[in-house]
């Protein structure tokens, strides 16, 4: 800027403040939206690598297929092969929640003993809600023991109003199946379940979707 418009831009705003205060507000909004926008992307961004993480553990592959997914018996020629016996069986699809104004869920159906490979802390932090000092794997037991059976986190506890012993009714395919809720999980202890997962065995997971021998994908470390 010259000498020349300098001394007319600041003999025009000390005739006009408002306008000065109106200038430097609207460049003061313009940065804020830019940070705002900057700040949003990034906690996206960071809340996408968090929910990667929580349901692919520290897995480096993926075997994959179409819609129908995998044939369960290559999990286990995989799981015989050279090198890769640290991998996991998967059934990730999403269902709905008809009693719960059928917001959508994930239903994470795992192999517990297969999954301790690939996820670190897995097991860790599940207590039965019946008694809030239980700890261990009572939760993951009953998933390996008891047909029919989830385990949440506390916030999606909370969301809709459930706790351990609850029935949940879930829809896919045009199919309503009834789960029982065997425990809560506290998920500021278990990084492995996020919120809107509904954890079950892959057994659980094939019949609530009809889906025998079949399997979303195959993790492997």
């Amino acid at each position: 800027m010259t000498p020349l418009a300098r001394r007319a831009s600041l003999r025009f705003f000390r005739r006009h403040p408002g306008q000065l205060l109106l200038g430097i507000i609207g460049i003061a909004l313009g940065v804020a939206v830019i940070v705002s926008i900057h700040m949003t992307r990034e906690s996206a961004r960071a809340a996408f690598d968090l929910t990667a993480r929580i349901l692919t553990g520290r897995a480096t592959h993926q075997v994959v297929a179409g819609p129908r997914g995998l044939d369960e018996a290559l999990f286990a020629r995989l799981r015989t092969g050279p090198g890769l016996h640290r991998s996991a069986p998967v059934i990730d699809v999403r269902v709905t929640l008809p009693d719960h104004e059928d917001r959508r869920v994930r239903l994470l159906g795992v192999d517990p003993i297969a999954e301790a490979t690939l996820r670190p802390g897995w097991g860790a932090g599940i207590a039965d809600s019946d008694t809030d000092a239980a700890a261990g794997n009572a939760g993951v037991t009953a998933l390996m023991t008891e047909p029919g059976t989830a385990l949440v986190s506390a916030a999606t506890a909370a969301r809709y109003r459930i706790s351990a012993g609850d029935p949940l009714t879930l829809r896919h395919g045009g199919r309503d199946v009834m789960l029982t809720v065997a425990a809560v999980i506290d998920g500021g202890d278990t990084p492995w379940l996020a919120d809107d997962v509904l954890l079950t065995d892959i057994a659980t997971a094939q019949e609530t979707l009809a889906a025998r021998g079949r399997l979303t994908r195959i993790d492997v470390l």
